[in-house]
């Protein structure tokens, strides 16, 4: 009866089994367990990271065809769209997934777990930092100054795809503050986290015009923050039916992908309002995603090791993924003539191949391994 009565208890403010709820997930990570302590795997969060690592790739190698609008065929052109409207869950889904593992994990103090946890995006963004400082310079193009170069490096912004792991130390350091968000009744948690969502969103939009919130904005890093508090609510109290998820998922790529369609054809694209992680569309259809993979059950010992050990190699690919993609590019163009339908298609597997064998090789080299 007692063990019963256990299973019974639920967070307050949530009923017991909510019925729009699936089962929630497996416990990441047992409370009695010292901080230091690794993590431990859940499949669907591993695969979570695979699945988003492989949009990213198909993201950034589908964006250059988008804006060849009119001069491409229209089947590739088409295909690009879709291509790049359903992978924009991609970067949202990483947060999610930081945010279900680390919210409601205990943080011991605050010095050794901010060091620990900075340091697993900071030593990735100094290495791609300082290989596309290299490879830009291979290529001609040197900062014009050390100043304008320590001003990308301090801004996130030295290469385009690296500004998520600033952003992600930025909620980094946020996280022990945060903590209380774990012990918030559910349904408060989700309100605080939707009207998050609103005022990023609304500050997102009105940046497009020039206009600002005021001493409402959250700043540039923080709009990202109510995608953590997402990913541990979902994770924590269960994501909405299956069908529902897939269903919006496929509402918000169609609607992006007609948005977009429209925007290049009138001439008046706004990445703000279809493309930006924080656009109407790009919310709604990265929680769906997220909610659906919650539903994954993977059984299978032999799956869960092979997804363990790819997920391993996530962060690499992401910050070697541009590089390596031009390269490939560059390469096939000289053995042959490739349409871009089939670039579309084959480049990002290939770019995403090549890069997690890159970083399983650098990883072998004595301290390297903590840097991809």
């Amino acid at each position: 009866m007692a063990a019963s009565a256990a299973r019974g208890r639920t967070r307050p403010g949530c009923p017991p089994s909510p019925p729009w709820a699936a089962p929630a997930p497996r416990a990441i990570r047992p409370p009695h367990r010292p901080p230091d302590a690794p993590l431990e795997r859940d499949a669907r969060l591993d695969l979570g990271r695979i699945v988003a690592a492989l949009a990213v790739v198909y993201l950034h190698d589908s964006v250059v065809y988008l804006h060849l609008y009119g001069r491409l065929d229209p089947l590739p052109w088409h295909l690009a769209n879709a291509v790049q409207m359903t992978s924009h869950f991609a970067v949202p889904m990483f947060l999610m997934i930081s945010g279900a593992l680390l919210l409601g994990r205990p943080t011991g103090e605050v010095g050794p777990y901010l060091r620990r946890r900075l340091g697993t995006v900071l030593k990735p963004y100094a290495f791609g930092a300082t290989l596309h400082f290299l490879y830009d310079g291979w290529q001609g193009a040197w900062p014009a100054s050390a100043h304008a170069l320590a001003a990308k490096v301090l801004s996130g912004n030295a290469a385009y795809h690296l500004y998520f792991l600033w952003v992600l130390a930025g909620i980094y350091l946020l996280t022990p503050l945060l903590a209380g968000a774990a012990r918030l009744p559910c349904r408060t948690l989700v309100t605080v986290t939707a009207l998050l969502f609103a005022v990023a969103m609304a500050e997102r939009h009105l940046n497009a015009f020039g206009l600002s919130l005021g001493y409402l904005s959250l700043g540039a890093g923080l709009s990202y923050l109510p995608y953590f508090l997402a990913g541990y609510a979902l994770a924590t109290h269960g994501p909405p039916p299956l069908r529902a998820c897939l269903a919006l998922f496929a509402l918000g790529a169609a609607a992006g992908t007609a948005l977009t369609w429209a925007g290049f054809a009138s001439g008046r694209f706004d990445q703000s309002t279809v493309s930006d992680p924080l656009s109407v569309v790009t919310v709604p259809m990265s929680l769906a995603a997220f909610g659906a993979l919650l539903h994954l059950r993977i059984e299978s010992p032999r799956a869960r090791r092979a997804i363990t050990a790819l997920a391993g190699l996530t962060l690499g690919i992401y910050v070697l993924h541009l590089v390596v993609a031009r390269e490939l590019a560059t390469a096939l163009s000289r053995l042959a003539e490739i349409p871009p339908l089939w670039l579309i298609l084959l480049l990002p597997p290939a770019t995403f191949a090549t890069a997690a064998l890159l970083t399983a090789l650098l990883r072998r080299i004595p301290g390297v391994r903590g840097f991809v």
